[in-house]
């Protein structure tokens, strides 16, 4: 029924990260804060540089699940960039948050 990327038990997560990134994607959608949302989404799963050794199971838990999902491989870099510059329509000093937001997560990808 699924393809085998997604025969995990993390079925849930993969279904909202392509459905974030397919309401990034959408151009319809013209508010530039319900884009910027769905990165504040990604920003939160994805694992953060320092973190104190307590929490290193609990940071590393998500790790992978941007190489894993395909929605993700194929369509996340070019949702990264439209938020990056949606961000331009937003208020002065949230430009600087969501542009860092995106710039963190081109960077784990790189």
């Amino acid at each position: 029924m699924y393809p085998e990327a997604y025969y995990c038990e993390d079925l849930d997560l993969h279904v909202h990260l392509a459905g974030s990134i397919s309401v990034i994607m959408n151009r319809r959608i013209m508010n530039p804060h319900m884009r910027i949302e769905f990165l504040q989404f990604l920003l939160h799963i994805m694992p953060q540089k320092d973190v104190s050794d307590r929490r290193q199971k609990e940071n590393n838990l998500y790790k992978d699940v941007f190489f894993q999902n395909k929605a993700c491989m194929k369509y996340l870099m070019h949702a990264l960039v439209v938020v990056y510059l949606d961000s331009e329509k937003t208020d002065y000093y949230g430009k600087f948050q969501h542009r860092y937001a995106s710039a963190n997560i081109m960077e784990y990808i790189w």
